[in-house]
């Protein structure tokens, strides 16, 4: 699969709320009709479905599956800033992505593909905001956050 074909697939994924590989579920109360809440699902240990599997397929087919928030784009100067401090441009489909898809938090798991300034998803280690934040912590050598190589 080409850089074209991968971008329109997390484009569209992005596009239609199902951008991380676990989805929230939707439980309809029959007692009640018109109301609905967000619950795990049963083949999700953090609750949801998984994306593709056979469960998550009939369940959105039903109406069961909770669409994840848009995500806003990253700005051109928050990609620069990054790039200016790492020496080189990221690379060309992430660097795509952040501009016309979303500044992070799409991807596996729970989207964890980190943004640049700007990005509003789950944070690192708690100190971690996003990929400058990261920079800025294995440049600064060794610490109680840079993980330790592996052998």
């Amino acid at each position: 699969m080409g850089q074209d074909e991968v971008f329109e697939v997390i484009r569209a994924a992005v596009a239609v709320g199902e951008y991380a590989d676990w989805l929230p579920a939707i439980r309809r109360d029959a007692a009640d009709l018109g109301a609905t809440t967000t619950v795990p699902a049963p083949n999700s240990p953090g609750g949801g479905y998984l994306r593709g599997t056979p469960e998550h397929i009939q369940a959105r087919a039903l109406g069961l599956v909770a669409k994840l928030p848009p995500r806003p784009v990253a700005t051109l100067e928050a990609v620069l800033e990054v790039e200016d401090a790492i020496g080189c441009a990221l690379p060309s489909l992430l660097r795509r992505l952040f501009l016309q898809v979303a500044n992070g938090g799409f991807g596996p798991r729970h989207g964890d593909i980190l943004g640049v300034r700007g990005y509003n998803g789950r944070d690192y280690h708690s100190d971690w905001q996003d990929l400058l934040d990261v920079y800025r912590a294995f440049r600064s050598g060794p610490g109680p956050h840079t993980p330790r190589p592996m052998l």
